[in-house]
């Protein structure tokens, strides 16, 4: 019982500062593209998707589904994970200052790049801990139509950079 509702307290308080802190679930951040930069240089493609689209499609709606594909998570960090990919991203991709030679698609984008052989990187939104040092992140190298590798990344702020801590067993197709 006491387990139960300290499960529930951390989960309430993630809740309260995800919702009420200083930061909107709908705009991306410095920290968040950081950590989409950091996964994607081994990538030959310089194009950024960031859609929660996979996360549903795999169907993560509760904290114990996050941890059922990556164990190493917590709990915290996988409640804000989920709260973040229920909204839509309201940035526009032109307000999206990546850098690095990078370039963010937009819905229009991903149509035209369906419609022929054409390799991207696709992100969900990043769930954060309290700290904002520690992250979970879904991230696919995507060929389409061919082949895509996608996993659950849990990263780390370490010395200046985000660093994978654990990372779940890879989908291939």
């Amino acid at each position: 019982m006491a387990k139960l509702l300290s499960i529930t307290i951390i989960g309430l308080a993630v809740i309260f500062i995800v919702c009420c802190g200083e930061r909107t679930n709908n705009q991306l951040h410095a920290d968040e593209i950081a950590i989409y930069l950091e996964l994607a240089r081994s990538s030959p493609s310089r194009e950024i998707r960031i859609s929660s689209d996979a996360i549903h499609a795999i169907g993560m709606t509760r904290p114990e589904d996050v941890r059922t594909v990556l164990p190493s998570a917590p709990e915290a960090i996988s409640v804000d994970f989920l709260l973040k990919n229920q909204e839509n991203l309201i940035s526009k991709k032109e307000d999206v200052p990546l850098g690095d030679g990078f370039v963010l698609m937009g819905s229009n984008d991903l149509k035209e790049r369906l419609s022929g052989l054409h390799r991207f990187n696709s992100f969900s939104r990043v769930g954060f801990d309290p700290t904002r040092k520690t992250a979970i992140v879904w991230y696919a190298d995507v060929c389409a139509p061919l082949c895509s590798e996608a996993g659950l990344y849990l990263l780390e702020y370490n010395n200046g950079k985000w660093v994978i801590r654990a990372e779940s067993e890879k989908n291939k197709s």
